[in-house]
């Protein structure tokens, strides 16, 4: 998957950070023994694939400070279920509930950064590809 990622992280000092820390470091890889377990911040992926040639400049913060987000107060994160599948990056993810806020944000994140996508290719990719999750392992 060409290009850059977007996350939403959640602040370190909230107790899902530290809990889906714990599961990604220690829980998990106890388990699940790998050779190299790797280590990431817990995130849900809003978008990939970025190739906005902005966003690959030397100062990718001005990029990220010129999107304008919609108002994260009502943007709440509902996990549904772990999964357990068979691609790398989702090899164990909790499943997360796509809410009109979550899926918004996700679409604005996209169609800022996937060059020529534009707002409805942006719309229509939530709908038909878009799965919020969070990678444990």
């Amino acid at each position: 998957m060409p290009g850059s990622s977007l996350w939403l992280v959640p602040r370190e000092d909230s107790e899902l950070y530290k809990t889906i820390h714990d599961l990604i470091t220690n829980k998990i890889p106890s388990i699940y023994p790998i050779a190299v377990p790797r280590h990431f911040a817990p995130h849900i992926t809003l978008t990939s694939g970025i190739n906005n040639p902005n966003a690959e400049s030397s100062d990718p913060q001005k990029w990220l400070d010129s999107i304008t987000l919609p108002d994260p107060s009502n943007l709440e994160i509902a996990i549904q279920d772990v999964e357990v599948g068979s691609v790398f990056f989702k090899k164990i993810t909790m499943k997360c509930q796509k809410t009109h806020e979550l899926c918004e944000l996700a679409a604005t994140c996209r169609a800022a950064g996937v060059e020529g996508l534009g707002k409805h290719g942006a719309q229509t990719w939530v709908k038909e590809s878009y799965l919020p999750h969070c990678s444990l392992m």
